[in-house]
């Protein structure tokens, strides 16, 4: 069986072959499943602000997510952004 992992740089600059297996899910409009997620023993994280968040609740997350991008440590882990589609009021 063979196994292609994904590429990071770790602190001491040297490229550490890892698995990918599945990727968590995160609502951007719950800060009590942020700050979990960051802790979570996973591979990758995928920071949701599309489907899984109301209209009325988008402005919110977005600040949610950024404040869980710059106050908890996401090392090792993959994480991704899923945003709205750029032809929609709610991806600005």
């Amino acid at each position: 069986m063979s196994y292609q992992g994904a590429d990071y740089i770790n602190n001491n600059d040297i490229r550490t072959k890892r698995l990918r297996r599945c990727p968590l899910s995160v609502p951007g409009s719950s800060s009590k499943m942020l700050a979990r997620a960051a802790v979570l023993d996973c591979d990758a994280v995928i920071l949701d602000l599309e489907d899984s968040v109301a209209p009325n609740a988008k402005s919110e997350a977005r600040q949610q997510i950024i404040a869980a991008m710059t106050t908890f440590d996401w090392r090792p882990k993959t994480i991704s952004l899923r945003i709205n589609a750029v032809d929609t009021s709610w991806c600005h």
